[in-house]
C-alpha cells in the first residue's frame, strides 16, 4: 500500500532510515542450511492448486509425520484477481459486487455524504483484457519469524513509528510509518516468493508510465521496507501504489505487503476497478476484499486500486515493499524518446509542483497534485497498451501460441529468422526473439555438452564465480560448461538474458574483433578504439542529480550521470568519486563512467559490438576486478580483459626491467618490471596523501580539476627542511604566492614549498620501500637503479624530479639513471599494442 510511497521514502531529506543487518533472522530457523530446507519440497508446492479439503488433509498429515520442531510450513497461493478474468476463494467477492462512490480528499472516510453501494449483477462488467493481478500467500512467516521482525522493525529502540500528517492529508490517510532497510530478509523472503509467481503473472508484465517497452524479469525485492502502523479510526482510501525507480531500466512492478500483526476490526484490503473519475472523486467497483491474517502476504500491481479499510478497533501493522523488475533487452529495442513527450512534461510539471506545495506545507494540494500525475501515467501507459491489443492479428497469431511459433522457427537457421522472419510484423518480430529459443541457437553455434563435473569446475570458481580460462580446453567449450553449471545452480531463477542480442552481438564481435580500451583515471579518463590512430582525453567526473521525487521515468534513485558537458547541467548534485580513502573502489561508479562514456562517443550499440580493454590502476584488488566485470558484463558487454596499466607501461616504453614512479592524482605508487612482467611483492605504494593542500582546496565546484591547481601550488626546493632549516626557509620565503579561485585563501611562499615538501616526501619514502625490499637481491636492484621511469600527472610539481635525481644519486653508489615520460596517452599506447597481439582473444573473458 502507499500511493505516495515513490514520493516520500526516496525523497532524502525525509525521515530516517534504519538499516538492519537481519542477522537473527537467520537463527531463528537455526542456520542458514536448516532454514533452506524449510522451505517446502517441490511435490507440496505443487498443491497449490488443489482443493480447501484436500489441502486441510494434506497439511495434517505432513504435521503428523514431523516433529513439534521441524513442522513444515504450508505456503499456499490464493488467486482472487487473476490476469485475463477474475477468480476468488473468497464466497463474499462473489456476492457482494457493489460501486462505491469515494472522495480522497474530503471528510471522513466512511461518511455517509460520501460512499453510495449499489449492488451490481457480477456479469455487468467485464474484466476479461485487464492485466491486474492479486494473490495471497499463506504463512510465509512462521510465527518465531514474525515475532522477530516485529521486534526489530517495530519495537527496536532505534525505530520510531511518525505520524505522517505532514506529508498527508487526513482526509486521504492516516496511520503511522517508518522505514526500514534490510536486505538480508528481503532476499529471504524473494526466495519464498520466486515459485508462487507464475509464467502467466508475468507474460508481457510491464511497470506503467513512459519507456516501458521490452521484456521486464523480477530480480528481487526492494530492501527498503516501510513499516505502517493502523489503530482504532485509521485508514487508507482507495489508491495506486507509486513505482520505485532505481533506473530506467530497473523498476518495480508489483506491492508486496506482509500482514505481521492483527487483532480487531475492520482493517481489511479491498480492491477496486475505476469506472470514472471527476477530481478526487472516484467511482469504483469492487473486486476483492482480503480479510488481514497474520504472516500472510499479498501482492499485486501497483496500479491496482487498493484501501486500507477503516479499522474500527485494534491495531494492524503491515509490511510494504516491491518486487523489482529488470529491463533486459534495453539495447536491442525502440526506445521512446519520453523526455520529449507532452505527457511527460505535463507529468514532471505537476510532479514539481506537488514538492513545491508540500515544502509551503500545502499538503493537501500537494497530494491532489501528485495523484494527477500518477494518473496520467497510468492513462498514458493503458493507452500504449490497447494500442498493442488491437493490432490486427492473421488467422496463425490468432491459433498459435508463442511457444509453438518458437518450436517452428528452430528449424530455420539464425540467418533465415533474422531475414525472413523479424521484419514480417512486430508481434512476429517479438514472437522470432524467444528467449529459449535463441539461448538453443547460441549454445549450438557456441558450444558442445560432453564435460562432466570435475571439468567444469575447473574453469568455475565457485568462491568468487569468476571463470579462469586455461589452456588445454577450447574456450567455447568452458563457456557451455559454464552456462550448464550456472542454469543447475539457478533453476529457480529468471533469465536475465537477452539470448537473442547475445548472439547477435557475439557474432559481430567475430567478425570485427575491435577493442575499446579504456584508461579510468582519477581526474582523466583516455580512451579509443585499437584500430583508430585518435585517441580520446576526458575529465573523469560522475555526479548523482538530487532528484527530490524517484518515481518517474528520468528520475531514478540510482541515476549517474558522466562527463562534464552533462553534469554541468545539474545544478543541484553530487559528485561521485571512483576511490575514496575509507571504502575503496567504487564499482558502481567506475562501471557507469565506462559504459556511458563508450556510450557517448561511440554510440548506444557500441557496448554491445566490442570487446573492453581495461587498465586497471594498482589500487584495484581481485575483488574489484571480479565485481567491475559482472557490472559490465549485466549491461551487455560481450568480452573483457583487464590488464594492469603498468605491464602496458612497459610495453609503450619497450622495456623488460625497469622501476616505474607513478605520481598522478590517484597516488604515488613504485612498480618493479622485471623480464616484463609485475613483481606484486616488491611493488608499494598509497593513495594521494592528505596535505594542507587538502585543507585549502575547495572541493564543491563540479569537475573542478585540482591536479592542475596542485601542480601549481606545490613547489619542491633543492634542499631538505630537516638538513638545512635555514637555507630552505630562505629560498621558501622568495617564492611568491599562488591564488585561485577554488582555494578557500591564497597561499603563500612558505607554504607552497612546505606541501611540495610533504608531497616529495611521500614520493621518496614510496621508492625506498620498493627498493628496500631488494636488499637480498643486489643485482636485481641494480638493474632496477638503471632504468627509473618517473611518469604521472604530478610528476611535473616544480623541483620534484631535479630534487629525486639529487637525493637519489646521494643515496646509492652506482649513480641511478631516471628518465622522466611525460606522454599522457602512455597507457592506452601499451593497450593499443597489447590489442593487437595475437594473444589478445585468448587473454579476454567473454560474457555467456
Amino acid at each position: 500500500m502507499g500511493a505516495q510511497s515513490g514520493k516520500l521514502m526516496m525523497m532524502q531529506s525525509r525521515a530516517r532510515i534504519v538499516e538492519i543487518d537481519g542477522s537473527g533472522f537467520m537463527e531463528e530457523r537455526g542456520g542458514h542450511d536448516n532454514f533452506s530446507s524449510y522451505q517446502l519440497p517441490h511435490e507440496i508446492l505443487n498443491r497449490r492448486h488443489c482443493s480447501k479439503q484436500e489441502t486441510k488433509q494434506d497439511t495434517k498429515q505432513e504435521v503428523d509425520q514431523q516433529s513439534p520442531e521441524n513442522v513444515y510450513k504450508f505456503w499456499r497461493r490464493v488467486d482472487h484477481i487473476s490476469r485475463n478474468g477474475i477468480h476468488s476463494n473468497n464466497d463474499n467477492n462473489q456476492k457482494n459486487n457493489i460501486i462505491s462512490v469515494v472522495d480522497l480528499l474530503q471528510n471522513d472516510y466512511h461518511h455517509a455524504e460520501l460512499i453510495e453501494k449499489t449492488r451490481i449483477l457480477h456479469h455487468e462488467e467485464e474484466y476479461a483484457h485487464e492485466q491486474d493481478i492479486c494473490f495471497q500467500i499463506k504463512g510465509i512467516l512462521s510465527s518465531s519469524e514474525r515475532y522477530w521482525v516485529l521486534d526489530n522493525f517495530v519495537h527496536n529502540n532505534g525505530i520510531k513509528l511518525n505520524d505522517i500528517s505532514d506529508e498527508y492529508p487526513e482526509e486521504y490517510r492516516r496511520c503511522k510509518r517508518a522505514l526500514v532497510k534490510c536486505s538480508k530478509f528481503a532476499n529471504v523472503m524473494w526466495d519464498r516468493m520466486k515459485p508462487f509467481l507464475k509464467k502467466s503473472d508475468l507474460k508481457n508484465i510491464r511497470p506503467y508510465g513512459f519507456d516501458n517497452n521490452g521484456t521486464w524479469i523480477p530480480v528481487g525485492l526492494n530492501d527498503c521496507f516501510r513499516v505502517t502502523e493502523y489503530k482504532e479510526g485509521d485508514y487508507f482510501k482507495p489508491h495506486m501504489d507509486a513505482q520505485f525507480v532505481k533506473n530506467d531500466n530497473e523498476k518495480s512492478i508489483l506491492t508486496v505487503l506482509i500482514y505481521l500483526n492483527y487483532y480487531g476490526g475492520g482493517g481489511e484490503t479491498k480492491f477496486f476497478k475505476l469506472l470514472s473519475k471527476q477530481g478526487t472523486q472516484l467511482t469504483l467497483r469492487e473486486l476483492a476484499c482480503v480479510q488481514p491474517h497474520a504472516c500472510d502476504c499479498l501482492i499485486f500491481n501497483h496500479n491496482l486500486y487498493h484501501s486500507g479499510e477503516k479499522l474500527t478497533h485494534g491495531t494492524k501493522i503491515i509490511l510494504r515493499t516491491e518486487i523489482m523488475f529488470k529491463r533486459i533487452d534495453s539495447e536491442s529495442i525502440l526506445r521512446c524518446n519520453y523526455e520529449n513527450l507532452e505527457e511527460y512534461q505535463m507529468v514532471k510539471k505537476l510532479v514539481d509542483e506537488s514538492e513545491q506545495l508540500e515544502k509551503q506545507g500545502l499538503v493537501k494540494e500537494a497530494t491532489e497534485k501528485y495523484l494527477q500525475s500518477q494518473e496520467m501515467q497510468v492513462n498514458y501507459s493503458n493507452q500504449r497498451f490497447l494500442e498493442r491489443e488491437n493490432q490486427k492479428m492473421s488467422e496463425i497469431e490468432r491459433l498459435l501460441p508463442e511457444e509453438i511459433f518458437a518450436t517452428i522457427l528452430s528449424y530455420l537457421t539464425p540467418a533465415e529468422i533474422c531475414r525472413i522472419v523479424l521484419p514480417l510484423n512486430s508481434r512476429i518480430h517479438g514472437y522470432a526473439r524467444n528467449q529459449a529459443l535463441w539461448k538453443s541457437c547460441y549454445s549450438i553455434e557456441w558450444a558442445c555438452h560432453n564435460h562432466d563435473e570435475e571439468q567444469v569446475s575447473k574453469y568455475l570458481n565457485k568462491a568468487t564465480n569468476v571463470m579462469v580460462v586455461n589452456d588445454q580446453l577450447p574456450l567455447s567449450n568452458v563457456e557451455t560448461s559454464i552456462m550448464n553449471a550456472e542454469s543447475k545452480k539457478r533453476t529457480n531463477d529468471f533469465d536475465t538474458v537477452d539470448w537473442y542480442n547475445c548472439f547477435i552481438t557475439r557474432k559481430t564481435l567475430e567478425r570485427e574483433f575491435c577493442a575499446i580500451l579504456f584508461d579510468p583515471g582519477v581526474l582523466y579518463s583516455k580512451y579509443g578504439k585499437m584500430n583508430d590512430s585518435k585517441f580520446y582525453v576526458d575529465r573523469t567526473v560522475c555526479c548523482q542529480p538530487l532528484n527530490a521525487h524517484f518515481n518517474i521515468s528520468g528520475h531514478g534513485l540510482n541515476d549517474i550521470i558522466v562527463g562534464h558537458h552533462s553534469c554541468y547541467k545539474y545544478a543541484h548534485s553530487q559528485e561521485l568519486p571512483l576511490v575514496t580513502a575509507d571504502k575503496g573502489t567504487q564499482h558502481t561508479v567506475v562501471s557507469c563512467l565506462i559504459f556511458q562514456t563508450i556510450r557517448q562517443v561511440f554510440g548506444n550499440n557500441s557496448i554491445r559490438k566490442h570487446p573492453l580493454l581495461i587498465a586497471t590502476p594498482c589500487y584495484w584488488t581481485q575483488d574489484d576486478e571480479r565485481i567491475i566485470t559482472e557490472t559490465l558484463f549485466s549491461v551487455g558487454v560481450p568480452a573483457l580483459c583487464m590488464i594492469s596499466s603498468y605491464y602496458l607501461l612497459a610495453l609503450y616504453y619497450q622495456t623488460n626491467h625497469c622501476l616505474i614512479v607513478d605520481v598522478s592524482p590517484s597516488g604515488v605508487y613504485c612498480v618493479p618490471i622485471y623480464n616484463g612482467q609485475i613483481v606484486k611483492d616488491l611493488s608499494s605504494g598509497m593513495m594521494f596523501p592528505d596535505s594542507q593542500f587538502t585543507s585549502k582546496y575547495d572541493p564543491s565546484a563540479i569537475c573542478a580539476d585540482w591536479g592542475k591547481d596542485f601542480i601549481a601550488v606545490a613547489k619542491v626546493l633543492p634542499v631538505s627542511e630537516k638538513e638545512n632549516p635555514t637555507l630552505w626557509m630562505d629560498l621558501a620565503s622568495k617564492e611568491a604566492p599562488y591564488s585561485s579561485s577554488r582555494l578557500w585563501h591564497p597561499v603563500n611562499g612558505q607554504e607552497r614549498c612546505r606541501i611540495g615538501e610533504d608531497f616529495y616526501a611521500s614520493v621518496l619514502h614510496i621508492v625506498n620501500m620498493t627498493l628496500a625490499k631488494c636488499q637480498h637481491d643486489e643485482p636485481m636492484k641494480t638493474i632496477f637503479l638503471q632504468n627509473i621511469i618517473v611518469r604521472g600527472g604530478l610528476s611535473q610539481v616544480d623541483g620534484l624530479v631535479s630534487r629525486f635525481e639529487l637525493d637519489m644519486t646521494k643515496q646509492y653508489e652506482n649513480k641511478p639513471k631516471i628518465c622522466l615520460k611525460m606522454d599522457p596517452l602512455d597507457i592506452i599506447g601499451g593497450a593499443k599494442i597489447f590489442a593487437n597481439l595475437r594473444s589478445f582473444k585468448e587473454n579476454c573473458v567473454f560474457n555467456v
